[in-house]
């Protein structure tokens, strides 16, 4: 990625966006290459903070998103305070929500920041809101009573988790901002990415005066199997066939050495199961006797 890759634009007409949660720019790219470009980025980690000023080092960037104000939001990013803001996108923590966590959910720390990003959106009052996250939000269990059931003293006294409560909270919070919703669990891979990743995409519409506007959900742009006229699905040698070789320099974080040892016992499309048994253990440490299917780890890329 280049400095220009994400800069907005000159034209007068661009679009106004500012990204949250940023990480390494991922979607911020996928936006941009649909013509939304951030004029702000939102950072915390270390290292992807350096990469975000390493690459777009004219791009501002601010950290913990709960010690800003929405005015200081548009202040750094060069926005007037009347200013229209025409998208606000991000993807706050996985980790409170993953199926593979403690599920603590919003009473884990990350988890409440997720309920400042969107506090922060009813502060901002963008016109639309792209949400992203992992797959287990669609299930996280949370203390929650539906709105027509809150006149019950009993309920509402003692409320139980109930499966999906954390979504529930999460689309009411947004509705209760002004916003239309869609919500879907999407795969990558349809969309044109190089890898199978399945998340759910929350996007929202700023209400206003139309209260008959509805959210239209994401068309798939490549198939598995290429039916429906689609291409197939990308895989990473088609992603990485066009990147040139710089020698003598490294953009990236190096695979320690120990274990750098278990991706040479793995071909192509496996990942840690595919390991010899006996070394799961070795290999894996605490995370084997995590929950889920832990296909995240030790993937060895397709060619």
């Amino acid at each position: 990625m280049t400095d220009h890759a994400l800069q907005s634009p000159s034209c007068p007409d661009a679009l106004v966006a500012l990204s949250f949660f940023s990480g390494a720019m991922g979607l911020d790219l996928g936006m941009a290459q649909g013509g939304i470009h951030a004029r702000l980025a939102c950072e915390v980690d270390n290292t992807c903070r350096q990469s975000i000023a390493a690459n777009f080092p004219h791009l501002p960037l601010i950290g913990d998103i709960s010690q800003y104000s929405a005015a200081q939001i548009r202040a750094a990013a060069g926005m007037s305070p009347s200013q229209e803001i025409d998208v606000v996108f991000g993807g706050p923590p996985c980790q409170a929500f993953s199926t593979a966590g403690a599920r603590r959910g919003l009473d884990d720390a990350r988890g409440n920041v997720f309920l400042c990003f969107i506090d922060r959106i009813a502060d901002l009052k963008p016109r639309y809101v792209v949400i992203e996250n992992v797959r287990g939000l669609l299930s996280m269990s949370y203390p929650y009573v539906p709105p027509q059931l809150r006149s019950q003293p009993e309920l509402m006294a003692s409320p139980r988790p109930v499966r999906g409560g954390a979504l529930a909270l999460i689309l009411e919070r947004l509705r209760d901002s002004g916003y239309v919703l869609s919500f879907e669990l999407y795969n990558a891979a349809n969309f044109g990415a190089a890898q199978i990743r399945e998340r759910v995409v929350i996007i929202g519409k700023r209400r206003d005066s139309d209260s008959t506007c509805k959210v239209s959900y994401l068309t798939p742009t490549h198939d598995e199997q290429g039916r429906f006229g689609l291409p197939q699905w990308r895989t990473f040698a088609d992603a990485v066939a066009t990147i040139p070789t710089t020698e003598n320099e490294q953009h990236f974080l190096p695979i320690p050495p120990q274990r750098l040892r278990f991706y040479e016992l793995l071909k192509p499309g496996q990942y840690w199961k595919d390991l010899p048994p006996e070394l799961w253990s070795e290999a894996m440490g605490k995370k084997l006797h995590l929950g889920g299917g832990k296909t995240g780890f030790y993937p060895w890329a397709l060619s």
